[in-house]
């Protein structure tokens, strides 16, 4: 079984939840890690925008496990810059998560989103 490796705070590029199962469908024999930002955008250090569902409804689409990984690398990063600045970033990697039998893609989201929020506030500033 592959991971959704969960990010946040990271770049990201834009393609809509119907295009990325068919292509993760496409090439899943050689796929075993697919890494995705829920939020669909990046966003300020220590702020979460709510997740998306597209992460959930992929991953029990594709039978996959989630796993949640957090990061301050925006502070290095900032949003509104391509500048990188001097510092360490601190990344909590979690348990992966698998949606229970008939979780909604919605209880699933709120689920990692949750998880998400209590690392993030593990990360120091």
């Amino acid at each position: 079984m592959g991971n959704i490796w969960l990010c946040t705070h990271t770049a990201t590029a834009y393609m809509d939840i119907k295009t990325r199962i068919n292509q993760i469908t496409f090439f899943w024999l050689d796929i075993k890690n697919i890494l995705v930002f829920p939020e669909g955008t990046r966003v300020a250090p220590g702020v979460v925008k709510p997740f998306k569902v597209g992460v959930a409804r992929m991953a029990k689409e594709l039978d996959l496990l989630v796993v949640p990984v957090v990061n301050n690398a925006g502070y290095c990063m900032p949003r509104s810059s391509y500048m990188l600045y001097p510092g360490i970033v601190e990344v909590i990697i979690d348990k992966p998560l698998k949606a229970e039998i008939n979780e909604p893609a919605d209880k699933f989201t709120a689920r990692i989103e949750e998880v998400v929020r209590r690392n993030l506030a593990k990360i120091s500033k």
